[in-house]
């Protein structure tokens, strides 16, 4: 597609139609991924594929990572969406990223992609357990000590606990009071 308007507008179709179950446009996603030196496009497709755990997701995320993995911003865009992907293994996927070789644990910018992915990853931030809320906390005390700025925005994630509810309210208060005390 040329044109922004026409990309985005793409963009937000292959999304609908591939969490709407359209297999083809799976396929189709992932062929524009494998044989698109696009970064926007692939980005695109790799969108569409983002909310729905299929083969085509895993591996077009390789194909991305294995066309990109030598320019650190753009995989930090891989590191994003790895990290906000829903997928039943969520927090193991996430430990994976944070001691990936490509992982830069004092660039602001990868710091933001992966802790920002998983405040963006609601089954696993949101989880009925707090297991989300306790890592990022955990992982927002350590942080503080090395980046305090970094840290303070990602913090932000907590900002509204207060507007949740039960159990959401109340674990977020416990990972918010964690942080106080550290």
């Amino acid at each position: 597609p040329n044109g922004q308007g026409v990309r985005k507008l793409a963009s937000q179709l292959m999304i609908l139609l591939s969490f709407g179950g359209d297999e083809d446009i799976r396929r189709e996603a992932l062929e524009i991924v494998s044989q698109n030196p696009s970064m926007t496009l692939s980005r695109a497709a790799l969108q569409s594929l983002h909310q729905v755990e299929c083969e085509e997701r895993e591996v077009a995320m390789q194909i991305f990572y294995d066309t990109w993995k030598d320019k650190a911003v753009i995989l930090d865009t891989w590191f994003n969406l790895k990290a906000s992907m829903p997928m039943q293994n969520g927090l193991d996927e996430i430990k994976s990223l944070l001691s990936h070789p490509k992982y830069d644990p004092l660039a602001p910018n990868s710091i933001r992609a992966v802790l920002g992915g998983i405040c963006s990853n609601i089954p696993l931030f949101h989880s009925l357990n707090g297991i989300g809320y306790d890592f990022i906390s955990d992982e927002l005390i350590s942080l503080d000590t090395r980046n305090p700025v970094t840290a303070s925005r990602l913090v932000k994630c907590f900002s509204r606990w207060n507007s949740y509810s039960s159990p959401h309210r109340e674990e977020m208060l416990k990972s918010i009071n964690k942080m106080k005390k550290a």
